[in-house]
């Protein structure tokens, strides 16, 4: 069957200069596979298409920004550069195939079109994380003007505030990032705020809900479901 879907392809920049890469990015996304899947972001393991490039399906599209969110941070300090891609999907996911022979659509074209856009540099005017294509005008303005934003606020944010965002993305609290780092809890909001870190989080969450918003699908639309 056909849903309309959002897929993700990333890449990893600079990939070559990564010592054991090839292990960090397998156990990277093996990890990320089981935690998506259990929080209901993507509807199959992400699927390695190159040495540094792999890609993901979204159980629904307004999970997309929230994965994209934890594969920036669970990659980091690796850079990645992301395109997402919004349109009809057919996949057959249950035979247990890799991502990438299993599924197929619109959704994957605009995602490589998205990603060709970030890779290329052809607007010298950003150096963006990601870019979204969904064949909908209004959709892809709001998507790129807030990814654009969000691209700029995680370039800005120095190693040290990273250390306190990645422990605070896996704490939760800001007690328990200031006592696993053996800072004073105000040192620790300092960081959080000075790394823009509330401003990333709104800015994923609201791609979240508008996108929900869009394209609310019901359960037996997701991509592999059959009818």
């Amino acid at each position: 069957m056909s849903a309309i879907a959002a897929v993700l392809i990333c890449d990893v920049m600079d990939s070559r200069e990564v010592p054991a890469f090839k292990e960090t990015r397998d156990t990277t996304l093996q990890g990320l596979s089981e935690a998506h899947r259990a929080q209901g972001w993507i509807a199959a393991p992400y699927a390695v298409t190159a040495w540094d490039e792999f890609q993901g399906l979204a159980a629904e599209v307004r999970a997309a920004p929230r994965a994209m969110w934890s594969l920036i941070t669970a990659f980091y300090p690796m850079h990645l550069r992301i395109g997402i891609g919004i349109g009809p999907v057919e996949a057959e996911l249950a035979g247990g195939a890799p991502l990438n022979e299993a599924a197929t659509g619109e959704a994957f074209f605009r995602a490589r079109a998205a990603l060709d856009r970030v890779t290329g540099g052809r607007d010298p005017r950003y150096d963006p994380t990601a870019q979204a294509a969904a064949g909908d005008r209004e959709v892809e303005l709001f998507l790129n003007t807030t990814l654009h934003l969000l691209g700029t606020l995680v370039a800005r944010a120095t190693p040290s505030q990273w250390q306190v965002v990645l422990e605070f993305e896996r704490a939760g609290r800001q007690d328990r990032v200031a006592e696993a780092l053996g800072k004073a809890e105000s040192t620790v909001s300092r960081a959080l705020k000075r790394a823009y870190y509330w401003q990333m989080i709104g800015a994923v969450e609201s791609m979240s809900e508008y996108l929900g918003l869009r394209y609310p699908a019901a359960a037996d639309e997701r991509p592999g479901k059959r009818a």
